[in-house]
């Protein structure tokens, strides 16, 4: 079946020759705006992953206003900022909504919701590698937008992918993005998705 997600299916195809015992592989999902289907293709990404065979985790990094949990039709007691605020570990955290993948809800709205510096993302993907399931893949849903915290699981990432459309706002957008996380590593493996188009 030839589709919008048919590369992004090869992609993952590709992806999916890991080496045993490595580190999971980290691929951050983001975008310069909103409304771009950054999160569709972040959950997509991990669902073909897990149905080829590789423990996925997907984090909702998207600080605050999280929505993976209801694109994959779950309702979580426990979020991230549960997490944050050491009310529970990630463990207890996860939730499965298939096999093979686990998915780390993010909050929405929470009025306390606990700031993310770069340290606490090292520390929170160091927290990851630790946990009793060993993942292949780890997909992070950042926010849309160039903030601090976007850039830095982007430049903590293997590869990050750039989620755009063929429109002037959302082009100028994703390029802003790609050149904030280039001035902070050059070295950041970088695609672009160009979402809704012919």
């Amino acid at each position: 079946m030839i589709d919008q997600a048919t590369r992004l299916r090869e992609i993952a195809e590709q992806y999916c020759e890991r080496p045993i015992g490595a580190k999971p592989y980290v691929i951050t999902v983001t975008s310069g705006k909103g409304g771009v289907g950054k999160s569709t293709v972040a959950l997509n990404l991990a669902v073909r992953f897990a149905e080829l065979g590789n423990a996925t985790l997907l984090f909702d990094a998207d600080e605050n206003l999280g929505t993976l949990d209801v694109m994959a039709g779950i309702s979580p007691t426990l979020r991230l900022a549960n997490v944050l605020r050491r009310e529970a570990d990630i463990q207890d955290v996860l939730v499965s909504p298939m096999r093979n993948l686990h998915i780390l809800p993010g909050n929405s709205g929470d009025a306390d919701y606990p700031h993310m510096s770069v340290a606490k993302q090292r520390e929170l993907l160091n927290d990851v590698n630790d946990l009793d399931v060993s993942f292949d893949y780890v997909v992070i849903d950042t926010a849309a937008g160039i903030g601090q915290d976007v850039i830095g699981y982007a430049v903590q990432s293997h590869e990050t992918i750039v989620v755009t459309i063929p429109e002037p706002t959302a082009i100028m957008d994703a390029y802003a993005i790609i050149k904030m996380i280039s001035r902070a590593d050059a070295l950041v493996p970088m695609n672009v998705v160009v979402n809704a188009a012919r």
